[in-house]
């Protein structure tokens, strides 16, 4: 409880108000003391102090204020005090009740990724940057997001600095975002993040090709009820599922889907193990990005089986990133071998043979395959 004599003191020096007072309800420290004196009080380095509070106050100010009080002999990183400088540090607004000015001070270095860094030879104490932690792919996590209902423009200018992209959206798209992140994110974590908020806003970011991303905004009134919204479904197969002619030898089996599929992200899945042909190169898309398409060498006499996506295995995704509904390429080889059947891939009469998705779990965006369940055994491809 703080006693009747307690006040706030407006001072300049911070911009801010500021409040730091001693059990006798006496201020115990101004911000900025006469110059050339230390600005130490005759109180304790440890006294209990009933309040301690900062609105708006600048953090350098702060950090200085504190240090006086807590009697501490400190320099700051000169990179701490530019930022400040350039008005690119947060300002600091705390209010503790019933501590020390040290324990004050500490808070707020810790909540500004700033550190205290103590020498007893000399009794001086240095503020520096907390070295950022690196994970284990090499990136550094030193990224904070400090946004309390900003305006959508904001949110946009950070993601585009973060992907490298330039972010393409309607002029009524609006919205007031909040997102606050009190420990340090690497660049693929602050993506993320500032994907989920702006996704609770009924915001989705959707690349178009390599230098720009969409931003759309959900209508949950015509959500789900026109084709882009839906799920790709496969519309076609060479050869046709079910085919049991189809000839033997080096092959290109073909995927259609309803709609345009987004690039490098594929799963050609098999439904038991050795259900699916030797891949002989890496899949890919033809220009109208809807049609896939495998090469493999096909054996005589033998029941090939693919899953393309499956329960488990969702690779096969539209450019808006909707997994294409599983469908099960089943055909059979005859006994009769074919040199090559390379050229046959433009002949529409030729039978071509068709991959499941066991075959190849691929997904560039994706990273990895991951571990797969019994009966679905994706094969590396060579």
């Amino acid at each position: 409880m703080l006693m009747k004599k307690t006040t706030l003191l407006p001072t300049l020096a911070l911009g801010a108000w500021c409040a730091l007072l001693t059990a006798q309800g006496q201020p115990a420290a101004t911000a900025r003391p006469p110059a050339g004196q230390s600005g130490a009080t005759t109180e304790p380095a440890d006294e209990i102090l009933p309040l301690v509070q900062f609105e708006d106050a600048p953090l350098v100010d702060v950090i200085k204020t504190l240090a006086r009080q807590a009697k501490l002999n400190i320099i700051i990183d000169p990179r701490i005090t530019a930022a400040g400088q350039t008005g690119k540090s947060p300002p600091v607004s705390v209010r503790l009740e019933n501590t020390t000015a040290q324990k004050v001070l500490e808070t707020v270095l810790n909540n500004n990724n700033l550190r205290l860094e103590r020498d007893p030879g000399t009794k001086i104490s240095r503020v520096a940057l907390k070295e950022p932690p690196t994970t284990a792919a090499g990136e550094s996590a030193d990224i904070f997001l400090q946004f309390f209902n900003a305006p959508i423009d904001q949110i946009f200018e950070k993601y585009s600095d973060l992907t490298g992209r330039t972010v393409l959206r309607p002029a009524s798209l609006q919205a007031s975002i909040t997102i606050i992140n009190p420990t340090p994110l690497t660049r693929t974590e602050a993506i993320q993040a500032l994907d989920g908020a702006l996704a609770l806003n009924g915001i989705t970011m959707i690349p178009q090709g390599e230098k720009f991303v969409k931003a759309t905004l959900k209508n949950p009134a015509t959500e789900a009820r026109d084709i882009e919204s839906m799920p790709p479904v496969v519309v076609k197969t060479l050869p046709e599922s079910g085919a049991k002619d189809v000839a033997p030898g080096i092959v290109e089996i073909k995927v259609t889907f309803s709609k345009a599929m987004a690039d490098n992200s594929w799963s050609w899945s098999s439904a038991w193990p050795g259900s699916t042909p030797k891949t002989v190169g890496k899949p890919r898309y033809e220009a109208d990005r809807k049609t896939c398409v495998l090469q493999v060498k096909l054996e005589p006499n033998k029941t090939y089986v693919y899953w393309l996506n499956s329960e488990k295995f969702k690779s096969f995704k539209d450019q808006q990133g909707h997994p294409a509904v599983p469908y099960l390429l089943v055909f059979q080889t005859t006994d009769k071998p074919v040199a090559s059947r390379k050229s046959e891939v433009a002949n529409p009469e030729a039978r071509l043979p068709t991959g499941d998705h066991s075959l190849v779990e691929w997904s560039d965006r994706v990273g990895h395959m991951g571990s797969h369940p019994r009966g679905e055994r994706p094969q590396v491809l060579r």
